[in-house]
């Protein structure tokens, strides 16, 4: 797959390696069913000469680090030094620093390797918010000062619980959310409902908002850096939008909320998906770079 540095990390291979090892080992599994996991998935990288390097210099310096490495996977990885010296795509710059993060390499695997690290076992993940509730988060950096949303505020409703797990198959489920944006926090909960739902799909070639999904699920990351600036304003089973995937959705006609990952057979959500640390960066990115996004505010 080609690297991007002289580091044992610095490509695509290895990086992998290492993920599909740790994540079976999070849900579980032994060493020896963690190997075969490696080299089960990425078993076409070992039929091209620099990814079987990548793979087995990465492989070999993690198991180490780790206190997992087994003699065969140590001499495999000694033995293709050399060979990746040899290998034509390093340049003379290149090689040079590729020679000595060989040789640090050598030396490594010829130490004595350090105790075993325990990797801790992965735990479900379930949402900190409940659905029907509603916060607010206000847009009031002194960098927005010149900008119409300037002190606005961005409603977070809680629409439900879905589950999206794309890693460990425990059954994560996130919080799925609508956004709306208004001048001032409502005085009662049910004016809410009169504020329009925040639509991060802008047609840039018509000029206009357009009917589509409006929810996203929310990812955890970020959420204790932003919960301070947070608020709470109670709990209400608000009106939902009708136009959602799964249903009719105009100027796009019919798609479906949720499609097959991978080969599991499960269905996960299709639609937006946000950070928590990132909702305040991407409502500013659209109202700076959508024409019209103004007609949101209330």
């Amino acid at each position: 797959m080609g690297a991007f540095g002289t580091g044992l990390f610095s490509n695509d291979v290895a990086p992998e390696a290492k993920e599909v090892y740790i994540d079976s080992l999070k849900v579980g599994k032994t060493d020896k069913e963690a190997y075969a996991k490696v080299m089960e998935e990425c078993k076409d990288y070992l039929e091209d000469e620099e990814d079987k390097v990548d793979l087995w210099l990465g492989f070999a310096s993690f198991l180490f680090d780790y206190g997992r490495l087994d003699n065969v996977t140590r001499e495999t990885a000694l033995s293709l030094i050399g060979v990746d010296a040899d290998l034509s795509r390093w340049d003379k710059k290149d090689l040079k620093k590729r020679m000595k993060v060989l040789e640090e390499l050598r030396v490594k695997l010829n130490s004595e390797m350090p105790e075993r690290k325990k990797v801790s076992l992965a735990k479900k993940k379930t949402p900190k918010v409940k659905p029907n509730e509603i916060y607010y988060l206000r847009l009031d950096d002194e960098r927005y000062r010149d900008k119409p949303y300037h002190n606005l505020y961005v409603l977070i409703l809680i629409d439900s619980w879905e589950e999206y797990d794309l890693k460990y198959g425990l059954g994560d489920e996130y919080p799925l959310a609508y956004f709306k944006i208004c001048k001032d926090v409502p005085s009662e909960l049910a004016e809410i409902d009169n504020l329009p739902f925040f639509d991060w799909h802008f047609d840039i070639f018509r000029d206009k908002i357009i009917n589509q999904e409006k929810r996203a699920i929310v990812i955890d990351d970020g959420y204790n850096q932003i919960k301070k600036r947070l608020k709470y304003i109670g709990s209400y089973e608000f009106k939902r939008d009708e136009n959602v995937l799964g249903k009719y959705c105009q100027n796009i006609g019919y798609r479906d909320i949720r499609v097959p990952y991978r080969n599991t057979g499960k269905l996960i959500w299709d639609g937006y998906y946000k950070l928590w640390s990132t909702i305040e960066r991407d409502i500013v990115y659209f109202f700076d770079h959508c024409p019209g996004a103004d007609t949101l505010i209330k």
